[in-house]
């Protein structure tokens, strides 16, 4: 009986709208034909802002409501022998009292060995759940109840420790065979609640993400919508997104009232939303509307009498934070600040205790932890300094002396030390120095590995897993350091963009919004990017929709659409080669032809061109060079490649063949770059004096999206950003993607692809800057950044240099004729 209620309640709860034609505007939109729509009134007991729904009569049911992990899929996998995750999850206040469950679903390797290998899972330090990693075969289902008590209103935080051991294999390589990968679409915590009825702004901080992770925001538009209305529309999106902290938008547009789970959103003047029989006389002629249940869709309705109050409207609700801030238990707030990344500004240190991390023992043969760190959007990577790891640790005796500390920064080794003391070692401030270029402006993943094999693994008894002895002891008192460092603001930097919306939401002027084909998908995946940079800025960025490319000096723009609909130019402004791109990205005309749109016959066919993409394990730096064929493999920077210097002809043949294929002077700087490429070990960026500032590059067919920044032809400053795509439906399913964290956090460089499939990012940097702006004019900061750039263009330094050593030699010279020599 229980079901059946449940079952007929949630069928009769139904949403629908109606919508009458807008006057006809100016600027118009390609956008899908009108439909006759039917809507229920909206009802509303105070003209407040922030309009506060009493719940419907009748709807005392219990309802089960699944609230998925806030986290994607590549968070959700973890690696060798331990692992953790803490996650900060939202509890409304009418959830406290509910019965709650925690159910978990997970697959593991079948190199796990489930007699040592265990998953457990902390609410607010209290443990939950402890189970065997024993799913090789079939899925593993946990479904346990959440003790009364645990769960406060507000953030609380959920966190996963998992250890791992190898079933036959003890070696260090044979660690990297473990995984368990809980399923994110099925895991998460169980509320049976009798009110899910979301009444004001902070109940939707609760607001159940999607099976991606993802939280939708599904803008309605009115049948007629011009360009403003369509503005209006993003930046409302945009400024909930930033009241709500989302770390995953999906921003999607429609006409249709969607039934869909997730957010409904609904701008427009009252009059505007009277006339499409939306009624709104219940708040008043300025405010916010919230209706709707929770385990359903949410409808959030931003009105006023005039465009000028719906623009207020839209400023407080991104400006004013919910009723009572963040609020919740002392780790959930700790674990809210810590998905953040915990900031580190000019000069600091952050500890292991400081981000969740306490001492502890362990005895495998990997020990591995990560934390985050975010630095200014202004910081210059150079080799102007060296941040250092302060290790606070002790290991036992009978190691091996091959044991290693690593320190690995946005997945590239950057530091080691190694474990030579055959009999153990207390260390107490002992330092790994790595150069202040591994990291990047905005979020930077720190993780220490410490390698413990000892001569006992050779024999690998399972035994010895079962009761192995611990081996090393990590204190909560190491801490990372770092100098103080420069503060310039430079362009290409989409690893600024990604920490704090720079320049986008640098500038009050609107940004230029063009879109070769204005349709639904183009400004849906618009609206997800430019949330996404809302929320990183704290502010949303005003836009101005425009059909024609962007022309105005000084001025940013963002430049969304497929392959076929941008045109050739545009693409061509951001360094890409016509024939870089992938073939099942452009659809190929007739010889001469350009790309003929049929539902836009009136606009003359370009030819469209587009996105680079190459993936491999991890986040890979490009090292591209002046020389790089178009079928060229890449390789990271990190790990540098033998093969290839092997391989690599000496300076005299190589300056001969590119002399053949190039003028004399071309010939002999290309050759000289590629030499000290291959044979000395400088990247193509390093050697930008030589091949005019841009390192061509290449792309796969796996990539789904391209996203590159380059300056503004018009100059003064203005910053170009595109989001490309082979295809309208690509450009829909992966934008998504692109801003899930574990992918916006490895954004940077001048251009990065994404392989959807693989969940993997390219990036190719470049210290061919085209922008920079100094506010801290003080000398050591104007000190660092001389060093840094020098450090960048290692040629510009050998030429200086050179230069001082030939003015010290002529000066030597001058003064010796001078006084004359004694004999």
């Amino acid at each position: 009986m229980h079901r059946l209620l449940s079952a007929l309640t949630l069928a009769a709860a139904t949403l629908a709208g109606s919508t009458t034609a807008w006057p006809q505007q100016a600027a118009r939109f390609n956008l899908p034909p009108e439909r006759s729509l039917v809507t229920g009134s909206i009802s509303a007991t105070n003209p407040n802002f922030f309009q506060l729904n009493t719940a419907p009569t009748g709807t005392s049911i219990a309802t089960q409501i699944l609230h998925r992990l806030p986290a994607d899929a590549r968070q959700l996998r973890f690696e060798s022998e331990t692992g953790w995750l803490e996650l900060p999850f939202y509890v409304r206040a009418a959830q406290v009292e509910d019965s709650a469950r925690l159910r978990l679903r997970y697959m593991n390797s079948v190199a796990v060995m489930p007699e040592a290998s265990r998953l457990v899972f902390y609410i607010n330090e209290t443990p939950v759940l402890e189970t065997n990693i024993e799913a090789a075969s079939e899925p593993g289902l946990v479904d346990i109840q959440i003790p009364a008590g645990t769960l406060e209103a507000g953030y609380n935080a959920l966190r996963i420790v998992v250890h791992q051991r190898h079933r036959v294999d003890c070696t260090i390589q044979a660690t990297n065979e473990l995984w368990t990968q809980i399923d994110a679409a099925a895991s998460g915590i169980i509320f049976t609640t009798a009110n899910d009825q979301a009444t004001r702004v902070e109940d939707l901080l609760g607001l159940p993400v999607d099976e991606d992770g993802a939280t939708p925001i599904h803008v309605n538009i009115a049948p007629g919508a011009d360009a403003p209305a369509m503005d209006r529309s993003l930046r409302a999106a945009q400024a909930l997104a930033v009241r709500l902290g989302l770390r995953r938008p999906r921003v999607t547009f429609a006409r249709e009232l969607t039934k869909a789970a997730g957010i409904q959103l609904i701008v427009g003047t009252t009059a505007e939303l009277r006339s499409r029989g939306i009624t709104v006389s219940g708040f008043g002629e300025s405010g916010m509307q919230i209706t709707g249940r929770m385990s359903e869709t949410v409808r959030v309705t931003l009105s006023g009498a005039t465009v000028a109050d719906i623009d207020e409207s839209i400023d407080r609700l991104a400006a004013e934070r919910a009723n009572e801030g963040d609020r919740g238990t002392r780790l959930g707030l700790r674990a809210l600040a810590a998905a953040r990344g915990f900031p580190l500004n000019s000069e600091g240190a952050v500890s292991l205790r400081d981000v969740g991390v306490a001492s502890q023992e362990f005895g495998g043969r990997v020990f591995r932890t990560q934390f985050n760190v975010v630095l200014p959007s202004d910081f210059y990577p150079a080799d102007n300094g060296k941040a250092t790891l302060m290790l606070n640790a002790g290991y036992a005796s009978g190691l091996l002396a091959t044991n290693e500390v690593l320190v690995i920064i946005n997945g590239k080794i950057v530091g080691a030390r190694r474990l030579k003391k055959s009999y153990g070692e207390s260390m107490r401030q002992r330092g790994i120095e790595m150069s202040l270029k591994s990291l990047q402006p905005g979020f930077n993943s720190i993780a220490i590995e410490i390698r413990t094999e000892a001569e006992s693994d050779r024999d690998c008894n399972p035994l010895s897993l079962l009761e192995s002895g611990k081996r090393l002891v990590v204190s909560d008192q190491t801490a990372f350091i770092v100098p103080r460092i420069a503060r310039v603001a430079h362009l290409p930097n989409m690893s600024a963009t990604a920490a704090t919306g720079f320049p986008l939401a640098e500038s009050d002027a609107p940004l230029a919004l063009y879109l070769p084909k204005a349709d639904f998908t183009s400004i849906g995946a618009a609206g997800t990017l430019l949330a996404r940079a809302a929320v990183a800025a704290g502010r949303p960025i005003r836009t101005q929709l425009t059909l024609t490319p962007p022309d105005s000096p000084g001025s940013n723009a963002l430049i969304v659409g497929t392959a076929n609909d941008t045109p050739a130019d545009i693409v061509g402004q951001f360094g890409i080669p016509k024939d870089s791109l992938p073939a099942n990205w452009i659809k190929r005309s007739a010889p001469g032809q350009g790309t003929t749109r049929a539902d836009d016959p009136a606009k003359p066919a370009l030819p469209a061109k587009s996105a680079p993409t190459t993936s491999s394990r991890g986040m890979i730096e490009r090292s591209a060079s002046a020389g790089l064929e178009e079928d060229a493999t890449l390789t990271t920077s990190a790990t540098g490649n033998d093969d290839a210097a092997a391989r690599a002809p000496d300076l005299l043949d190589q300056m001969e063949e590119n002399i053949s294929q190039d003028g004399m002077l071309s010939g002999l700087t290309r050759g000289f770059a590629n030499f000290l490429q291959r044979n000395v070990g400088y990247s193509a960026d390093q050697l930008s004096f030589l091949n005019g500032g841009r390192a061509p590059f290449s792309v796969s067919k796996s990539a789904s999206l391209l996203l590159a920044q380059a300056p503004s032809p018009a100059g003064h400053g203005g910053t170009w950003l595109m989001l490309l795509a082979p295809d309208a439906a690509t450009l829909a399913r992966d934008t998504p993607m692109l801003v899930a964290p574990s992918i916006w956090h490895q954004l940077g460089g001048k251009a990065l692809t994404l392989d959807s499939q693989e969940a993997e990012v390219s990036v190719w940097q470049s210290n061919a800057n085209y922008f920079y702006r100094l506010e801290d004019k003080s000398l050591s900061n104007i000190t660092l950044f001389a060093a840094g750039w020098l450090s960048n263009n290692i040629l510009y330094y050998v030429l200086v240099i050179l230069a001082i050593c030939g003015i010290f030699g002529i000066f030597t010279r001058l003064v010796l004729d001078r006084i004359g020599t004694k004999p």
